[in-house]
């Protein structure tokens, strides 16, 4: 089990890759989070709060992306739920889906690249 320290790491090191993602590849991507393996997370809802205002920040004035996220557990679920209503009416339009054909309908890309990974 992480320690919430470790988890905030973690999550630190997942902005940071966007962050040069999207300084490197300066047109605007979308993507596709696929957690249906994760067991758990171990980050609370206050990070996701803030992270989520962050990343709404960052997107401010840049062009619109989606971020889909794949998720079938509800803990996670709930997790997810708070970073989509914080970066509701944003540039960075979040969505969870508990089905690959949905997720890859709304992103507009071929069902076999999300399920690339399963």
């Amino acid at each position: 089990m992480e320690t919430g320290r470790t988890c905030h790491r973690t999550g630190n090191t997942i902005i940071a890759f966007l962050g040069l993602h999207e300084t490197v590849h300066p047109r605007p991507f979308n993507r596709f989070t696929d957690l249906s393996v994760q067991e758990a997370m171990e980050l609370n809802p206050e990070y996701v709060f803030q992270v989520a205002l962050y990343r709404r920040k960052v997107f401010a004035n840049r062009a619109p992306v989606k971020s889909a996220f794949y998720v079938i557990k509800p803990k996670i679920a709930q997790l997810i739920r708070i970073h989509a209503v914080v970066t509701a009416r944003s540039r960075l339009k979040v969505a969870m889906f508990e089905d690959y054909r949905a997720a890859a309908t709304w992103l507009g890309a071929p069902l076999t690249r999300l399920q690339a990974g399963v």
